[in-house]
């Protein structure tokens, strides 16, 4: 029996199978991740909504633990509540009771993550620009942990001009 030795052509054959199947793995990889990041952000979006519902509802009823149900700054002692007591008085004097969302603008990150929230909002006296900062944020005995996504940063915006934060 004689061996033969393989021909250019076959070894140029078998480089363009093993190309065909790293090119289709890297599609496969690049669609599955596109999926899962649309995935995640139709549920980050949806959590940071309801999110942001309860902390209206808490900013119009003039309710402060349902504020800080959803923001994390009520437990952090260099804020605290009567920051964000304060803070919410001074919203509520120069813009009145929130009433809608007009637009909004949703970005989810990954690294670091957490979700961007710019809502323009009708509120009683005027329209605003409420920016949020949200992460999933918890703290046990004074140590930062995973958790429920939560307001870590809140600033308004009437006619360009921010209410300064506590």
């Amino acid at each position: 029996m004689t061996e033969r030795a393989p021909t250019k052509k076959k070894i140029a054959e078998w480089f363009g199978i093993v190309g065909l199947a790293i090119l289709i793995l890297i599609v496969s990889v690049w669609i599955h991740a596109q999926y899962s990041f649309q995935v995640l952000h139709r549920k980050k979006s949806h959590e940071a909504e309801s999110v942001l519902q309860k902390f209206h509802d808490g900013f119009n009823t003039g309710q402060l633990d349902r504020i800080c149900e959803a923001a994390i700054g009520c437990s952090v002692p260099s804020i605290g509540r009567e920051g964000w007591d304060s803070y919410i008085k001074r919203v509520r004097g120069r813009a009145g009771l929130f009433r809608t969302v007009r637009t909004s603008n949703i970005r989810v990150y990954i690294e670091p993550p957490g979700v961007h929230v710019t809502y323009v909002s009708s509120f009683e006296k005027t329209e605003c620009t409420e920016i949020f900062d949200l992460k999933n944020f918890d703290l046990k005995d004074g140590v930062v942990i995973d958790g429920p996504l939560k307001i870590v940063g809140y600033r308004v915006l009437i006619d360009g001009k921010q209410i300064p934060p506590p």
